[in-house]
């Protein structure tokens, strides 16, 4: 076993709960490389191999079928996927790798184990691409040789290894590859890097790239150790699930310095799946806690919306707004005594009875209007157009899970409960 081998095997080997592991596979030399050392390595769990075809080089046809015969060859199961790149709103660069992120986790299943070919030299280059961009420390860190990834986990077993013994290894053993055209061409960032830039600093420090992976790491321990503290700070803000999304008592945020309400809010988006905010987006939620208790005020992030509601900060997705989606949310029932079902009640939503404009909860002793009920109960305003009415006929049995109306006939201990089904919900 050669030494590629023995590192992809220790790799694996120190994971726990392995059950299946699935190399990326593109046809380049470093991708090859680790197929060919996965399978040397001879590892107990079985070898799945993803190709991801993303029909932008007139070449792309041999490249898949390079990988799928060599495949074929040894053995190992290979799913040829292909994708569409949409460039708009990025550049081509940034819209090929999403697509092939997502085609591949489409893939996954627990258990998995995704390798991917990323060696030293790649961590140059994302160093200084992120150091371009005004990255902070975690940007800095640059590749995370192991994460979480969907149902599964990915890891980076070459992250350390430079590039000349990854190409050494691959005339040892007379793989055979393919070369990207587009590789040629400064005219992506990537590229402009190692053709423009790197090539001339690693004239000056030829120990570069060590260095910089050695950065990287002292970066990474300053982004675990920033975490920690800002999940010991997460506690203190009470953190909880919302109908949709989540929210964090503000209180904490308003007696905090600015760098450790960022680096709360950082920490906060991203263990619900979020990608970083900007600095320019952290400031606009100092405006938000800045704002007064009678204003509800909305920021539009792309994939989320914060927003602001009494002394609670909101985090909802951005899709929460597709009223087909949400439809007022579902109604189940909860009874605390088995056996006593409600009655056949109809649920709409708010919007589509514009007659029912007043309401009288059990627990009051007089009726109000709806408006300022729904006001009083503190539900959410971005909810209340969608606030589901439950009735029997056209009489109102309760609103919501707010509150039972009045002289209604559901049994003792039925209660309603009120949720939404969108997918990613319920992280605090």
């Amino acid at each position: 076993m050669t030494s590629l081998s023995q590192l992809v095997h220790q790799f694996v080997s120190d994971l726990p709960a392995v059950q299946r592991v699935v190399l990326a596979v593109s046809g380049g030399v470093d991708s090859m490389v680790l197929l060919h050392s996965a399978q040397a390595a001879q590892l107990p769990q079985p070898l799945l191999v993803l190709h991801v075809n993303h029909q932008l080089s007139p070449h792309a046809a041999q490249w898949q079928a390079l990988v799928t015969d060599t495949c074929a060859r040894s053995g190992i199961e290979c799913r040829a996927l292909g994708v569409e790149v949409n460039v708009a709103g990025s550049g081509l660069e940034e819209a090929a790798r999403q697509v092939r992120y997502q085609a591949i986790e489409s893939q996954l299943r627990p258990g998995d184990l995704v390798l991917m070919a990323h060696h030293r030299q790649d961590q140059l280059e994302t160093f200084f691409l992120r150091l371009a961009r005004g990255a902070g420390v975690r940007g800095l860190a640059g590749i995370a040789t192991l994460r979480a990834w969907g149902p599964a986990r990915l890891g980076r077993p070459f992250l350390t290894v430079d590039r000349s013994i990854i190409e050494q290894y691959a005339r040892n053993h007379g793989l055979v590859w393919v070369d990207d055209e587009s590789n040629a061409s400064d005219r992506f960032d990537r590229n402009f890097l190692r053709l423009n830039v790197l090539s001339a600093l690693q004239q000056r420090w030829p120990d570069l790239p060590a260095q910089v992976s050695q950065a990287t790491e002292h970066l990474r321990e300053s982004d675990e150790l920033l975490s920690e503290f800002a999940a010991a700070d997460l506690a203190q803000c009470q953190p909880r699930g919302e109908r949709i999304g989540v929210s964090l008592d503000m209180a904490p945020l308003l007696s905090w310095s600015r760098p450790r309400r960022y680096n709360l809010l950082r920490h906060w988006l991203s263990v619900q799946g979020y990608r970083l905010p900007a600095r320019k987006r952290l400031e606009e939620v100092d405006a938000l806690l800045a704002a007064g208790q009678d204003q509800n005020p909305l920021l539009n992030w792309g994939d989320r919306a914060p927003r602001r509601y009494r002394q609670r900060i909101y985090c909802l997705p951005a899709r929460w707004q597709t009223v087909a989606e949400l439809a007022g949310g579902t109604i189940t029932w909860r009874s605390q005594s088995p056996g006593l079902p409600p009655g056949p009640y109809s649920v709409v939503t708010r919007a589509l009875v514009p007659d029912i404009t007043r309401a009288h909860p059990s627990e009051r002793a007089h009726s109000q209007t709806l408006k300022k009920l729904l006001q009083e109960y503190a539900l959410e305003p971005w909810l209340r157009e969608y606030v589901p009415l439950i009735l029997d006929n056209d009489r109102l049995v309760a609103v919501g899970d707010l509150w039972i109306e009045k002289g209604t006939a559901v049994a003792a201990g039925v209660v309603p409960v009120w949720s939404f089904s969108l997918p990613g919900m319920a992280r605090v």
